[in-house]
């Protein structure tokens, strides 16, 4: 084990017996520091993978947020569907709201897709902490921090685009937003996601402001489920890059070396075909 691995505050308390043991719990730091914002949006929904260790608090509240995104994205696209094609009898009007709901319908996809992919993005979870703990130098290290590092600003970057998005569209621009007034001369005030209710009126003062707190916490979620698809791909998109980037530095050494004995091409082919077959393999059969 590379002693270099170990940063400088550690190294003079590591002897050579500690040395692969501080390493391996410094490589997981690293690895969960590449995961955090993919980790907090997918705990956001409810799609984190559940370990053996588990308490039944956490599974039992992870099904409840997995229950409650889903009543707050059906909330939004019933109410959607019968204001579009029930309430609404312009043809105009109804291709508009058409758009605007399509983004509700995608989100709803996505979700589920999400859901059913929990095992997948295990797999590849505990792919990328297994790859952190394999390092064995720090050119490797160096390699796989720097792709970590644009992952993590990927995932941060789609992030604060989708939310700031979400709260302008949500929050800022119903209360901006002028109102109006009916044939019966009632007050209409403005929500984000035009809805027709059947058992109650949307427009009395307490029942608005439920909605359109409802309706806020249904833009946190969808908005949720776009940004974590994003940050899911580019994570490990950036990950799958670094081992590939891995595979090519000896390959790469190997040319520009002038003079290189046939003994040392036979130790070095033989864990680069390892390593690239593994990476291609997992990438291909378990992250597809």
């Amino acid at each position: 084990m590379d002693i270099g691995l170990i940063p400088k505050q550690y190294s003079e308390y590591v002897t050579k017996s500690t040395s692969k043991k501080l390493t391996i719990i410094i490589s997981e730091e690293y690895a969960q520091h590449a995961l955090q914002i993919t980790r907090w949006q997918l705990k956001l929904l409810g799609i984190w993978p559940l370990s053996l260790k588990s308490s039944l608090f956490e599974r039992i509240l992870t099904n409840l947020i997995i229950m409650i995104c889903s009543l707050l994205l059906m909330f939004i696209i019933v109410p959607g569907c019968l204001f579009t094609y029930v309430k609404v009898q312009d043809l105009n009007v109804r291709i508009k709201l058409t758009g605007a709901l399509s983004f509700c319908v995608m989100a709803i996809i996505k979700y589920c897709s999400l859901l059913s992919r929990r095992q997948d993005i295990n797999n590849c979870v505990n792919h990328l902490i297994n790859d952190w703990k394999k390092i064995t130098s720090i050119n490797n290290r160096m390699i796989m921090i720097k792709c970590a590092e644009f992952g993590r600003w990927g995932s941060i970057i789609c992030a604060i685009f989708m939310y700031s998005g979400g709260i302008f569209y949500a929050v800022i621009l119903p209360c901006v937003s002028p109102t109006v007034q009916n044939d019966q001369n009632v007050t209409i005030k403005p929500l984000a996601y035009p809805s027709y209710y059947i058992w109650f009126e949307p427009q009395e003062n307490v029942t608005y402001v439920i909605i359109f707190l409802l309706h806020c916490c249904c833009a946190i979620v969808m908005h949720s489920v776009t940004s974590t698809a994003c940050s899911v791909a580019v994570v490990f998109a950036m990950h799958a890059c670094g081992q590939l980037k891995i595979v090519t530095s000896p390959l790469n050494n190997f040319i520009n070396k002038t003079s290189t004995s046939y003994q040392q091409l036979d130790e070095i082919l033989p864990s680069i075909i390892r390593h690239h077959t593994s990476t291609l393999g997992y990438y291909i059969f378990k992250c597809k």
